[in-house]
C-alpha cells in the first residue's frame, strides 16, 4: 500500500509538472502572440504618426469647407431678403399706380363731362367774342388751347400708367 501511495504521489508530481510545463508552453505562445500584436500596434502607430499631418490637413480643409458653405447659405438668405424687399416695393408701386390711374380716370371723366356740357361752338365763339378787347380774345383762345393740351396730356398720362401697371407684375430678370 505504501508502494501504491508512492506511485500515486509520483504520478501526481509527474502530472503536475507536465501540466506546469504545458501551461508554461501555452504562456510562452500567448506571450509571443501578445508581442506580435504589440509590434503590429507599434507599426500602426508609426503609420498613424506619418498620416497624422494628412489627417490634420483633411480636418482643416473640412472646417474651411464648412465655413464656406455657411457663408453661401448666409449669402442665399440675403438674396432672398433682397428679392422679398423688391417684391414688397413692387407691390407698393403697383398699388400706388392703380390709385393714380383711378384718380386720373376720375379727373378725366370730370373733364369730359364739363366739356360735354359746354361743347357747342356757339358757346366757344360767344366766350371768345364777348371779350372787352383784343388782348382778352387772344388770352381766351390761348386758354382753350391750353385746356385742350391739358386734356391730351391727361389721356397720355392715363395711357402710360395703364401700360406701366402690367410691367410691375412681372418677375425680376434675375429670378428663375
Amino acid at each position: 500500500m505504501l508502494r501504491k501511495l508512492r506511485l500515486l504521489v509520483l504520478f501526481f508530481l509527474l502530472a503536475s509538472s507536465a501540466t506546469a510545463q504545458k501551461s508554461r508552453s501555452e504562456l510562452e505562445k500567448e506571450r509571443a502572440g501578445i508581442q506580435a500584436e504589440i509590434e503590429e500596434i507599434q507599426s500602426a502607430l508609426k503609420e498613424v504618426s506619418r498620416n497624422r499631418k494628412t489627417l490634420l490637413n483633411q480636418v482643416s480643409l473640412l472646417q474651411r469647407k464648412l465655413r464656406l458653405r455657411t457663408r453661401a447659405v448666409s449669402n442665399i438668405n440675403q438674396e432672398i431678403r433682397a428679392i422679398s424687399d423688391e417684391i414688397y416695393l413692387s407691390a407698393l408701386d403697383i398699388r400706388r399706380l392703380k390709385g393714380e390711374l383711378d384718380t386720373l380716370k376720375l379727373h378725366y371723366a370730370q373733364t369730359l363731362v364739363y366739356a360735354y356740357k359746354y361743347r357747342s361752338n356757339y358757346d366757344f365763339l360767344n366766350f371768345v367774342f364777348s371779350a372787352s378787347n383784343f388782348n382778352d380774345v387772344i388770352r381766351r383762345v390761348a386758354y382753350f388751347k391750353a385746356y385742350k393740351s391739358y386734356r391730351e396730356k391727361k389721356v397720355e398720362e392715363i395711357e402710360r400708367t395703364r401700360i406701366a401697371l402690367p410691367g410691375k407684375n412681372r418677375r425680376p430678370k434675375d429670378c428663375p
